[in-house]
């Protein structure tokens, strides 16, 4: 074991595993919150384009990941689905680039609270293209999600909440209710 994992795995190894899972979510975000202000920063202020920022955070990030992936011979690099990575590869560099351009062009916390809804999207893209099943409280999350709300308790004096009518109508609409899961909106 190297060093940093023995620190990592002293210091964090004494934490119930929710609260290490938090603090390691807390410091990605940290991390990831660093790198975008530096990215605006250099897009605006140091004047780089943003399409040449993220070929240097590209370039530098294959510095740092190279030696793992030939440690193994290259054999991790191996797929029998290269068309289906070439596509996912070209898919997540355009989204890239479109983000780090949004860096450079709109508020560091405008670009942020919209990368927020990444898991709505995610969980609306599963349910159409995967053929997954989201399950009666979900819809609630998920509506009020969609509506911007950041409550999810019934509304007063309605038995259900506007997030849930909001999630019901939007997978209804979409076609995408399970026959099988008896709507309470709908009685």
């Amino acid at each position: 074991m190297n060093t940093l994992s023995v620190t990592i795995e002293g210091t964090l190894g004494r934490l119930a595993p929710q609260t290490r899972a938090v603090v390691l979510i807390l410091f990605s975000t940290l991390c990831f919150t660093a790198m975008h202000a530096v990215i605006r920063y250099a897009s605006t202020e140091g004047q780089v384009h943003p399409f040449e920022v993220a070929f240097f955070r590209n370039f530098f990030g294959l510095l740092a990941v190279l030696p793992f992936a030939l440690r193994g011979r290259a054999a991790a690099l191996r797929t029998k689905r290269l068309k289906l990575h070439a596509v996912r590869g070209c898919m997540q560099v355009f989204a890239m680039l479109m983000f780090f351009y949004a860096l450079s062009i709109t508020p560091l916390a405008k670009v942020s609270a919209v990368s927020f809804t990444a898991p709505l999207f995610a969980t609306l893209g599963a349910v159409v293209f995967l053929g997954e099943r989201v399950p009666g409280p979900a819809h609630d999350r998920l509506g009020a999600g969609f509506r911007g709300r950041h409550d999810h308790r019934p509304s007063r004096g309605h038995r259900n909440g506007s997030g849930r009518r909001a999630g019901h109508d939007l997978l209804g609409h979409l076609g995408l209710r399970h026959s099988d899961h008896q709507d309470p909106v709908a009685d």
